[in-house]
Formats: C-alpha cells, structure tokens, sequence
C-alpha cells in the first residue's frame, strides 16, 4: 500500500499551488490565475466539456463559475 509522504518536496509544492489557486478563485483573481497554467491547457469543468488553451478556459469556465462561489471557508 503507498503511503503519503507529507515530508517531501512534491508534497509541500502541491500544497503551495492549491493554496495559491483558492486565493486566486476566492478573490476571483482572474488574471494572475492564468500564471499558474501554460498557454495550452487542457482542462474539463462544470461548464466546459473539454476546453483548450488558456483563454478559453478563463472566459468560458472560470468566468462562468467563480461569480457564483461563495464562503469557501465554511
């Protein structure tokens, strides 16, 4: 069975990304957001089947989503 190993590096940088993302949603921080993906991404959503590079997968899922999201920390 593999065991989480919360001490390593790779950990603690996934960690970080995720941290930095939900500041960027919950501040619905648009642009500086797209810093964290390459040009050519390729992503899936609520909205969006499959969508292909960056700003389509700004206009077309993030802004349709992010709006409505609301206490991220409850």
């Amino acid at each position: 069975m593999y065991k989480l190993d919360t001490d390593n590096k790779d950990h603690d940088s996934i960690i970080f990304w995720f941290k930095t993302w939900e500041n960027k949603v919950q501040n619905k921080d648009f642009e500086s957001a797209k810093n964290l993906f390459g040009n050519d991404v390729v992503s899936f959503g609520t909205w969006m089947n499959v969508v292909e590079g960056l700003e389509k997968l700004c206009a077309n899922q993030w802004k349709s989503v992010w709006p409505t999201i609301n206490n991220l920390n409850s």
